[in-house]
């Protein structure tokens, strides 16, 4: 007999389905990986919405990031077959000419023992043409007599061939010698200077020229000053201690450098008694004068006095008593006391009437002027080159030098003037003057004249000369603000 299969009991189910459970699980997991990552691998670009998924983002890989780009895709069109690329095509380079040559240039100062010729000789040039260039240079500069310490400049080509020299005697001009062809040619030059200017302002307390320094100004600018109050003002006689002057003057400059000053454009001089003032004026013709504000001239015939004095030491009396002669005596002149060797100017242009030893007068030089009026100069310890009986003189001209010849018991200068033979004091004589401002060029001058006494804030004088000169009130407005422009820029000499 079959013997009927036993049924499993369900216990035995239970424990065949856990194994079935345990065998099949991993198989399972593995299943759903796999298809996991086939899902992922075939859409790896697929959107994921920022509020759902977050990624963190190391500090690494956040800086290899590329930057986000909004701007829409657009594909790149194929090129054509004209845009293909070509091969650069190389430039053809053109032949550079060789380079100049480059000159030799020595410099250098004169020595004691230095001499043009021996220079030259060191620069390698040949003595014969060290005799041309002297023969060339004859009549506008010694070269036998350079001035010990002037700086100099030798140029030679780079075959040792001669150039050109130059030689800086100055800070205004120079000398310069250069070769052309077989010749040589030479000429001083003016340095070419930058213009500016400045305003000096002050009170005398000591003297001119040290308060002149004092607030700025420089000795030359001292100097320039008493000349051109010369004809009007005798500095040692009518200047006192609280007169006050001021002026504009030019200051010129080269390559940034301060070099000198120029002339004095315009002045203004208060003394005690009076005020004076100075216009610079260059007319159209090429003439160039000192005039008063109101277009008179400051050059006279005569000047105040022939020389720069200390004191006065004996002056125009009919009753004198004489240190010599022990008595009393007519001095009808001025006695000037001086340094031995203080140079003795002509008061005018004139023609020399006497020049040698005249008695109690010692070396004594006489002078004519205009037929009119004779001044005499005695005392003198040598007299001044070229003074001979009948040459003519010009006005501030050297004539001698103070010395205590003749009749005399220190050195000093016997002054005398006489009109038409008649003694004049020459303290209280008052000198004709020369020509005005030309009618032609008195708009030009007023102009001129206001501007600049503008700029020296004489505003109240500036408005009397426009007022006496009906100048335009439009013109007179504008050298106002040009003026007080310039004015400001130099604020710091005030």
């Amino acid at each position: 007999m079959d013997k009927k299969p036993t049924q499993p009991s369900p216990e035995t189910h239970i424990k065949i389905e856990k194994e079935i459970v345990k065998t099949k699980w991993p198989a399972a997991i593995l299943v759903i990986s796999t298809c996991v990552v086939g899902f992922l691998w075939i859409f790896p670009f697929a959107p994921v919405h920022k509020s759902t998924v977050t990624k963190p983002v190391n500090k690494i890989q956040k800086a290899a990031l590329p930057p986000k780009d909004s701007r829409p895709f657009i594909p790149l069109a194929k090129k054509s077959k004209l845009q293909t690329k070509k091969a650069p095509v190389k430039p053809k380079l053109k032949k550079l000419p060789p380079p100049k040559p480059k000159p030799i240039v020595s410099t250098g100062s004169i020595s004691k023992n230095d001499s043009f010729s021996r220079i030259m000789i060191k620069a390698k040039v040949g003595p014969n043409e060290v005799l041309k260039m002297v023969k060339a240079s004859k009549r506008v500069l010694n070269l036998n007599s350079l001035q010990l310490n002037k700086d100099y400049k030798i140029e030679l080509s780079h075959n040792g061939e001669f150039n050109y020299f130059e030689y800086y005697f100055n800070n205004s001009r120079y000398y310069r010698l250069e070769k052309r062809g077989t010749a040589y040619k030479a000429a001083i030059i003016d340095y070419k200077f930058d213009t500016d200017y400045k305003i000096v302002k002050g009170a005398i307390k000591n003297s001119l020229i040290a308060d002149v320094l004092k607030y700025g100004g420089s000795y030359q600018n001292a100097l320039d000053l008493t000349e051109v109050f010369a004809w009007d003002v005798n500095f040692f006689k009518d200047v006192r201690k609280g007169d006050k002057f001021k002026f504009l003057v030019e200051t010129k400059s080269r390559n940034g450098k301060y070099v000198k000053d120029g002339k004095i454009l315009a002045a203004v001089l208060q003394t005690r008694k009076k005020t004076f003032d100075a216009i610079y004026f260059k007319a159209p013709d090429g003439s160039q004068r000192y005039y008063t504000s109101e277009g008179k001239p400051l050059v006279k015939q005569f000047l105040k006095a022939p020389l720069k004095y200390s004191r006065i030491s004996s002056r125009y009396t009919y009753r004198r008593f004489h240190p010599v002669y022990k008595k009393y005596l007519p001095h009808l002149g001025v006695d000037y006391a001086a340094p031995t060797g203080t140079p003795v100017v002509a008061l005018a242009d004139g023609i020399v009437a006497s020049a040698g030893r005249n008695g109690r007068a010692g070396k004594y030089v006489a002078l004519t002027h205009y037929g009119v009026y004779r001044t005499a100069y005695s005392h003198l310890s040598r007299f001044g080159r070229g003074v001979k009986k009948g040459k003519k003189v010009h006005q501030g001209q050297v004539i001698g030098y103070v010395g205590t010849t003749g009749a005399s018991t220190g050195p000093h200068l016997d002054f005398q003037l006489k009109k038409f033979g008649k003694p004049i004091n020459p303290l209280s004589f008052k000198s004709p003057g020369g020509p005005p401002v030309k009618q032609a060029y008195r708009e030009v001058f007023m102009q001129s004249s206001i501007q600049k006494l503008y700029v020296l804030e004489e505003a109240e004088k500036a408005t009397i000369v426009a007022a006496n000169n009906k100048a335009p009130k439009r013109k007179q407005h504008a050298k106002k603000i040009i003026a007080s422009s310039i004015a400001k820029s130099n604020k710091s000499y005030n």
